[in-house]
This record gives structure tokens, C-alpha cells and sequence, in this order.
């Protein structure tokens, strides 16, 4: 604390000019004021020409607006300010699906209130749904026609790409599948991710101790002779998946390896890939946990005890509830489809409770958590469940089945049980 730092540091600190009292962005009119009309040489001031521009940028980071509160700022764009990463996207409404027992009396086919807020919990659902963290302050709705909303979504490097493309590829679908109050008939989403907006004035790159810093991605490590490049992991997804969305440059920016599978900004089409290696012997890795009442930490926390191999460290759904399952997304290898699903009951208990907590379980496997597409067995008989680990083929499952759910029928369940071991 007694060290003397740099001089330049204290330079674009805004500690001498920011009000810490004041929130707002308000609260750095002083750092403002210091910012001169013309930078050196003539040059148009910006974060990365002037000490002073970049001082302001530094407050208005501090007072921790949201994205769109920055936004609305005219100075923190046109001192070209550091920018969160933003997914716009146009998504188009059809009719509202509403019951004729809700209609009481005449009304406008489309509603920019209640369909504005509507589209708002059908997203947070979508999130939840694709593993992303939501939260209302990233969002901002606009009704631009009566059935046409801008949707703005302020999201992280990180997160940026997938959700572009999962916005564009999978929320109509998503809309069409759970019961929502509104049907989506067409999502544009635009290409400017703002994942290159922050120039040399990049947080994330270490500006703040280092000054302007050119972004310099490490270079791509080069595919080894038996890697499917497709194959590797990307984001929340695989190369395979992003890639439709995103060069190879673009992926680079936001950590993923990718070439051989993407599109090279500037360089030939890549050879086809080598073919895929089989299946390994082990069990598939599993992630993204749900269950059909509970948190998301809840839902770790029951992944947890049925995958680390002792089946007395039993993971239990709430009680009472009506169908309870739990599900846990597969990471699949070289796309090859679940093939099947090992489930033991838990051996801590007496049997009769671990009879009623688990007989006549159904396994299934979905494209989403707790979605039924294809069964895969079941309902199991106490008989069979209670002699040891009970294994069900999915022969009929397809790579695009990425969730496997166990589920126990009927009213007033407690499903528990001990391990789960995908093949």
C-alpha cells in the first residue's frame, strides 16, 4: 500500500476526479470535463489516444451500470469505451396461444406488454435450458411493430458466440416445445457480436496495468494426426456446433481452438477430416445436471453423489413431487449416440425405502433436460432393481440426444438413487 505506483497508472486512474458517492454516471462529470475536443496530432479523441478519454472510461467502469446503461451513454460510445459483448437479435411473434376459457371479452391480437413479458420469461427459461446464467439487467426488450421486439442481450466473451448461435438456431424451436404463451415465427440474429469493439482498450487483456495493449490471440495449436478438430470442445458446445456461427479468427478471440473444422479468414478450405476413431470403453462424462424441482446448486449436488462410485452417497430429488427425474447432459464421443444407461439404487438405506424410492423407474434421453424422446427402458420392477445395477440399451437414440433423464411415474415421489453410468 505505501508503494509508489507508476506514473502512467496514476494517470488513467480516475481516483482523482470520480465522485464515489454518486452511482450514477453522474458521478464522473468531472472526468468528463477533462476530456479535451482534439486529440494529438488532430486526431479524434478516444480511450486509445487520450489519457483523459480513457480516465472517463475507467469511472464510468467503476460505477457498474449494466451494458445497456452504458449504452444509452453518448460519451462512453463516441470515446469508444470499452464494450460488453452484445447478442441483438429481431425475433417475430405470431398469435398469442391463449385458452378460450382465458378470453373473456374482445382483444388486440397482439399485446406489447404482456408478449414483451412473456418473450422475457421465455428466455430466462432458454438460458436455464442451454446452461447460461441469466439475469434481467443483461436483457432489454423493444417492441419495434406490434408483433416484432429488438432484443438486445449484453453477455460475456465467453458466452457470446453460443448464444448468438443458440438464439438463432434453437429459440424458435425452444418456443414451440414448452408452453409459452406466444409463438415465435422467425429470430434474425446480427453477426457484430462486439467481440473485437474494445480495441487496445480491453480489460480482459491487462490494459489497466499495461496501458494500450494490441490484442495479440496465442496462435492456434496445430490438430494431432488422430483429433477429429470438430470434435473439440468449444464454449458450452463442440467446434462442429460454432463453427456455423463464427470464423476461425472470431473463436480464436474467445479461447477455442478450431481450425480444420471453422472458416479461415483468409486461407483455402481444410482437407476432409481423418475418419473417427471408436467409441472409448469408459463411461461418458456428464454435466449440466437438472431436476424437475430445485436449484441449479441442488442439481450439482445430486451429480455429484451419483457419479462418484459408491452407491450409499445417494442423490434424492425433493419430496413429494409429482414425476420427479433428474437429468444430466452427455458429453458424447466422436458424436456417437448414448448407447446405454447403468442405474444402481442407492445401498444405504433399508431396501424397502430404497424400493420406494426408485421402483418402477423409467430412462429416457432427450435433446433437453427432463425431455422424453426416446425411452430407453423401463419401468423397472423392484425385483430387478434390488439384485444390482440395472442396464438399459438406447438403440434408439440419436447423437442429437444429449440428455439422459431418470424419472420415477406418479404422484406424491421421492426419486433417489445411487449411481449413473452412461455408455
Amino acid at each position: 500500500l505505501e508503494a509508489e505506483y507508476p506514473p502512467d497508472f496514476i494517470a488513467r486512474s480516475p481516483r482523482g476526479c470520480v465522485d464515489t458517492a454518486d452511482p450514477s454516471a453522474a458521478g464522473c462529470q468531472l472526468c468528463l470535463d477533462e476530456v479535451t475536443t482534439t486529440g494529438p496530432g488532430g486526431l479524434p479523441v478516444t480511450a486509445t489516444t487520450s489519457t483523459e478519454a480513457q480516465r472517463y472510461c475507467r469511472c464510468l467502469a467503476s460505477k457498474q451500470l449494466s451494458a445497456h446503461e452504458l449504452d444509452s451513454i453518448p460519451e462512453h460510445t463516441s470515446l469508444e469505451c470499452s464494450k460488453d459483448p452484445m447478442v441483438s437479435a429481431n425475433v417475430t411473434l405470431t398469435d398469442r396461444r391463449r385458452a378460450l376459457s382465458e378470453l373473456t371479452g374482445p382483444r388486440e391480437l397482439f399485446d406489447s406488454v404482456a408478449d414483451g413479458a412473456a418473450l422475457r420469461n421465455l428466455l430466462s427459461s432458454f438460458y436455464q435450458s442451454r446452461g447460461l446464467a441469466y439475469d434481467d439487467v443483461d436483457v432489454l426488450i423493444t417492441s419495434q411493430t406490434p408483433s416484432t421486439y429488438s432484443v438486445r442481450l449484453a453477455t460475456s466473451r465467453s458466452d457470446a458466440v453460443y448464444l448468438a448461435y443458440s438464439i438463432r438456431v434453437e429459440l424458435r424451436r425452444f418456443a414451440q416445445e414448452t408452453a409459452a404463451p406466444i409463438d415465435i415465427s422467425d429470430v434474425t440474429v446480427s453477426d457484430d457480436l462486439r467481440l473485437t469493439d474494445c480495441g487496445q482498450f480491453c480489460e480482459a487483456q491487462g490494459s489497466f496495468l499495461s496501458g494500450f495493449v494490441p490484442r495479440r490471440p496465442p496462435p492456434p495449436s496445430p490438430p494431432g494426426p488422430d483429433i477429429d478438430p470438430c470434435l473439440r470442445p468449444c464454449l458450452q458446445g463442440t467446434c462442429q456446433e460454432l463453427s456455423a456461427f463464427a470464423t476461425c479468427d472470431q473463436l480464436s478471440e474467445v479461447g477455442c481452438d478450431c481450425h480444420g473444422c471453422c472458416t479461415e479468414s483468409s486461407s483455402p478450405p481444410s482437407p476432409p477430416a481423418p475418419p473417427l476413431p471408436p467409441p472409448s470403453e469408459g463411461p461418458l462424462l456428464l454435466s449440466n445436471p437438472r431436476t424437475s424441482a430445485g436449484s441449479t446448486a441442488f442439481a450439482k449436488r445430486f451429480l455429484t453423489k451419483v457419479t462418484d462410485g459408491k452407491s450409499k452417497t445417494f442423490g434424492k430429488s425433493k419430496k413429494n413431487k409429482k414425476n420427479p427425474w433428474f437429468s444430466a447432459k452427455v458429453t458424447l464421443e466422436n458424436q456417437q449416440p448414448v448407447r446405454s444407461v447403468t442405474v444402481t439404487r442407492d445401498t444405504k438405506n433399508k431396501p424397502s425405502k430404497a424400493k420406494k424410492y426408485l421402483e418402477d423407474f423409467e430412462v429416457w434421453v432427450g435433446k433437453k433436460a427432463g425431455e422424453k424422446a426416446v425411452k430407453c427402458g423401463g419401468p423397472f420392477a423392484w425385483s430387478k432393481i434390488k439384485k444390482g445395477p440395472v442396464a438399459t440399451p438406447c438403440d434408439a437414440a440419436k447423437s442429437k440426444h444429449r440428455y439422459v433423464t431418470v424419472i420415477l411415474p406418479g404422484t406424491r415421489k421421492t426419486l433417489a438413487f445411487g449411481e449413473i453410468e452412461v455408455r
